[in-house]
């Protein structure tokens, strides 16, 4: 019996460390798609905005739609780990099959414009469509297996935040990973087949241990459980004036509830304006190649990924979240404001970097990198501390934190689909890059506003305050560089 219980004990240690690392690798692989796929439909329907727009919209999309689902049926999930590894496993499959569809796009693509001649517009949101529907069958797998294995890691409601922006972390660091191996180490030296391999191999690798090290784990999981419930109903009577008050105020948080998921949707909104803009702008300063897409998207992950795991050493023990959060959207908006001057001045800064340094191919994308993360660091860490905090104040109840997890997940990313696809087609198109980043930190103070006006802990008087405090910093911040960035042609 006691070798049963030190078995069981020894598998409970391990288990957290190595889901984490496969969690890890498997953010390394989504990102590694993301490049592969945005190199591959370069060549089907051009090196321009629209390319990228239609993998980052069908990449949100898959994730959006996969976590919201995932959310959906944690209650008929009677194993989180076996149902993590089957997703994993199904990602790799398609992964292989994946070029071979994006190469069948090309001669239908071909008949259409040939026969139909239809107008530049029409045709690339016929591609857009097209080639989002064969991506979204893997991103939503992807997108399912956070929401998944949350339902296995979090276990109580007072390491609820730690647990979540360590999960949320870890994956997003295991994409920083993926977008500078791809860009700098696997593509130049193994080429766009050899790489897809070696990621649907990991992919796979990651679903073959999860299957054979954790098939009994069920068992385990009952254990712990027996052991968690014994511990609860010790705790019960301590708890129950708080269940009480937590019955009162279940209306109020009903609400904050709703106007958070907004609120972080409409961030997601916001993110990606961002992201394509910055982007766009400093493609111009440092090149066009995929080297120079993977620095850009190395940088603004690994922002996302510092500001998560960092807000979760806080979040836990902080009353006050929801008033939190809006201080989190409106340094996102200011700060990103506050990069628009510096974009400006960024071509001459490049040129005078690369010049300075090492005449090699290595230290001259060090030298770029090492002006991109800084410019854009505080932005991205806000919008990586948002999405923890966000599911923490939305998960009352730990028993369905997939559910949580899932919905605040897929707000943010549908947010992330609707800023990119009006980023590509409408915004940047029709007024240019500095313009879309003004409308993107707009919508950042416009959240930041509605979510003060909401904060339950705060008097409504006090709740005024706040947001006017916040449109006054937003308008202050914006006559002082107003100047600066109308004189920028970006």
């Amino acid at each position: 019996m006691k070798k049963a219980a030190s078995t069981n004990s020894l598998a409970l240690r391990w288990t957290g460390p190595l889901i984490l690392t496969f969690l890890l690798f498997s953010g390394t692989c989504g990102l590694i798609y993301e490049i592969l796929w945005m190199k591959m439909l370069t060549l089907v329907i051009g090196n321009t905005v629209f390319s990228i727009t239609t993998v980052l919209t069908a990449f949100m999309g898959g994730l959006a739609l996969g976590s919201f689902l995932a959310g959906r049926l944690e209650d008929k999930i009677k194993n989180p780990l076996k149902t993590y590894g089957l997703l994993e496993g199904g990602i790799g499959a398609y992964a292989l099959l994946l070029p071979f569809l994006i190469a069948g796009t090309e001669p239908l693509f071909r008949f259409i414009y040939q026969n139909v001649s239809p107008s530049f517009y029409g045709f690339s949101l016929l591609r857009f469509l097209v080639c989002g529907i064969i991506l979204l069958v893997p991103t939503s797998l992807m997108g399912a297996t956070l929401p998944v294995i949350s339902k296995y890691f979090v276990k109580r409601q007072t390491h609820l935040g730690w647990t979540v922006s360590k999960i949320y972390g870890v994956n997003t660091f295991g994409a920083v990973l993926g977008s500078f191996a791809a860009g700098f180490i696997l593509i130049p030296r193994l080429g766009i087949t050899l790489t897809i391999y070696s990621a649907a191999f990991l992919n796979l690798a990651i679903a073959a241990c999860v299957l054979i090290l954790f098939r009994n784990r069920p068992q385990v999981e009952i254990e712990e459980k027996k052991e968690e419930f014994k511990e609860k109903e010790k705790k019960k009577k301590k708890k129950k004036k708080r269940e009480i008050e937590e019955e009162v105020i279940r209306g109020t948080w009903s609400k904050v509830t709703f106007v958070v998921l907004v609120g972080i949707g409409l961030s997601g909104v916001a993110a990606m304006i961002y992201q394509i803009a910055w982007t766009r702008v400093l493609l111009l300063s440092i090149g066009s190649s995929v080297y120079a897409f993977s620095l850009i998207v190395t940088a603004f992950i690994c922002g996302l990924a510092l500001g998560s795991l960092f807000i979760g050493k806080f979040i836990d023990r902080r009353k006050h979240l929801v008033l939190g959060l809006a201080v989190v959207e409106g340094i996102i908006g200011i700060s990103a404001l506050l990069v628009v001057p510096l974009l400006g001045k960024l071509p001459v800064v490049a040129a005078k970097s690369v010049f300075s340094s090492v005449n090699s191919f290595k230290h001259i994308h060090f030298a770029e990198f090492g002006i991109i993360f800084p410019l854009i660091l505080i932005p991205t860490f806000m919008m990586g501390a948002a999405i923890p905090i966000a599911i923490k104040i939305c998960a009352r109840d730990v028993k369905r934190v997939g559910r949580f997890f899932g919905n605040v997940y897929a707000a943010n990313t549908l947010g992330a689909i609707i800023g990119s696809f009006i980023a590509g087609f409408v915004l940047i198109p029709w007024l240019g890059a500095q313009k879309s980043i003004f409308f993107a930190v707009s919508m950042n103070i416009i959240v930041a506003v509605i979510i003060v006006l909401h904060v339950p802990t705060l008097s409504i008087p006090r709740r005024i305050v706040g947001a006017l405090v916040t449109v006054v910093m937003a308008v202050v911040v914006t006559g002082l560089y107003i100047r600066l960035t109308y004189r920028l042609r970006i």
